[in-house]
């Protein structure tokens, strides 16, 4: 599937091309009753335009800078299931404007009487935090979530808020909980590092790293037993259900400026002494830090950390 959303670079200002085309690759890939569900969007700055086409995903939310929300329709077939040619559609999209996009966990998640959250709720929520920057509204979002479903998630929740600033600066927002999304989030943010390939192998250890050491609290000592003994997966699904671990995600922004594109990775665990790998980079053949030293080789300018050691900064020039 990767491969796949990677191919047609040729096609990727054009959005229901680039569905049309990649449907057709999965109805020989997936297997029947299998499907994807799909939003993609490019923004037009000259425009002023979100161009964009659907694949059967929950309906995106625009909060315009006015505090009014409009919904797009995020209904149509999905990949994979018939020959279909999907069509680019197109909605205005200014300086102040916030596109949320979001899994169907956020709308199917029931609360302890059977209710679900709505897109009308969600539109009140966003039109009460108009003028708010984006990562302000992702915590509105993830604490109404919470709120809704008592912190119990029993589906992958995705979440991204991106908001379109002033053209010297942007700020892009993104959550994730599960080690399934890791690959494609990484290759996403990887796209906006000139060095795409390296950037994109930094970036899945530094979120594994999130994952397995911050959030998992799953030690160098530990990984490496779990290793040896063949067991680490099992332990992974595990502490994933683990109610001391259920509802925990990472929180990565990408802030573009004019001269360079910063990753901010924060986890939710207590965090680490980073000084003694970035002080001196570890051995290559060691396990421990081996994803912090894949990152620092893997086309990054810097690399930082906060005092916890829970969050990472990353920086390229563009």
């Amino acid at each position: 599937m990767q491969a796949y959303l990677n191919e047609y670079t040729e096609l990727s200002g054009q959005p229901g091309e680039y569905l049309t085309h990649l449907n057709e690759k999965l109805l020989h890939l997936l297997l029947r009753g299998h499907f994807a569900t799909m939003f993609y969007g490019v923004m037009d700055a000259r425009t002023n335009r979100l161009n964009y086409a659907c694949a059967c995903s929950p309906h995106p939310l625009i909060l315009k800078s006015s505090g009014k929300v409009k919904q797009i329709d995020g209904s149509n077939t999905p990949l994979g299931v018939s020959h279909q040619r999907y069509e680019t559609q197109s909605i205005e999209f200014r300086t102040g404007d916030t596109l949320v996009l979001y899994s169907d966990a956020l709308t199917e998640t029931a609360d302890s009487e059977g209710r679900y959250i709505t897109e009308a709720g969600l539109s009140a929520l966003l039109s009460a935090n108009k003028g708010a920057a984006a990562n302000d509204l992702k915590e509105a979002l993830l604490n109404y979530f919470k709120n809704h479903s008592n912190a119990a998630l029993r589906d992958d929740l995705t979440l991204c808020v991106s908001q379109r600033l002033p053209e010297n600066k942007r700020i892009t927002h993104f959550q994730f909980s599960n080690p399934e999304e890791i690959y494609e989030l990484a290759s996403s943010l990887a796209g906006y590092f000139p060095t795409q390939k390296d950037a994109l192998v930094g970036i899945y250890e530094l979120l594994l790293n999130a994952l397995e050491h911050g959030n998992l609290s799953i030690n160098k000592m530990q990984k490496r037993q779990l290793l040896q003994q063949g067991l680490f997966s099992k332990e992974m699904e595990r502490l994933l259900m683990d109610p001391q671990h259920v509802g925990k995600s990472i929180k990565i922004s990408i802030e573009e400026s004019e001269t360079h594109n910063i990753l901010t990775i924060e986890d939710e665990g207590i965090g680490f002494d980073w000084k003694e790998y970035l002080g001196s980079i570890p051995n290559s053949e060691s396990l421990s830090g081996r994803g912090l030293l894949i990152a620092l080789r893997c086309g990054f300018d810097s690399i930082s950390y906060n005092a916890d050691g829970n969050a990472v900064t990353c920086s390229a020039k563009r």
